[in-house]
């Protein structure tokens, strides 16, 4: 939640509401909607076989136990920033690969030290427990 926001509580209320299961299959079900399936319940719904086939159906489900989301740890998007800068310049033929990956390599490690990393792996740990397909799982180990 913003830390800017009047109603923090509120808002973290609604986010909780809103993908519990009943509205959030709902707005699955909608073939007009914005998400894809994320919870076992969805995959159970008749009104999202009947709108999206059960071809759609089969293929979700399979997919699903490859399900990676967007990961959310400390530190992401300073991570994230680097990769994209390093490979963009050996892309663009500014950089060499090796150049990029080195200092990519670098920069990951001030900000793990500096973050902690066995902060990172514990946090790690909890989202391969509780947000990465199984058949992803094995190849994400630390």
């Amino acid at each position: 939640m913003d830390r800017y926001s009047k109603n923090p509580e509120l808002a973290y209320l609604f986010a909780q509401f809103f993908v519990s299961p009943e509205p959030s299959t709902k707005i699955v079900e909608d073939p007009a909607g914005y998400f894809e399936p994320f919870r076992m319940c969805h995959f159970r719904s008749k009104v999202f076989e009947k709108e999206w086939g059960p071809e759609a159906l089969r293929v979700s489900l399979d997919n699903y136990d490859y399900y990676a989301p967007q990961i959310k740890l400390p530190g992401r998007p300073r991570y994230v920033d680097i990769l994209d800068k390093e490979m963009n310049a050996a892309i663009h033929g500014r950089k060499s690969l090796e150049s990029a990956l080195h200092t990519i390599a670098t920069e990951w490690e001030k900000i793990t030290e500096e973050i902690g990393r066995d902060k990172l792996i514990k946090l790690w740990n909890e989202v391969l427990d509780t947000c990465i397909g199984p058949k992803l799982k094995p190849y994400l180990k630390v």
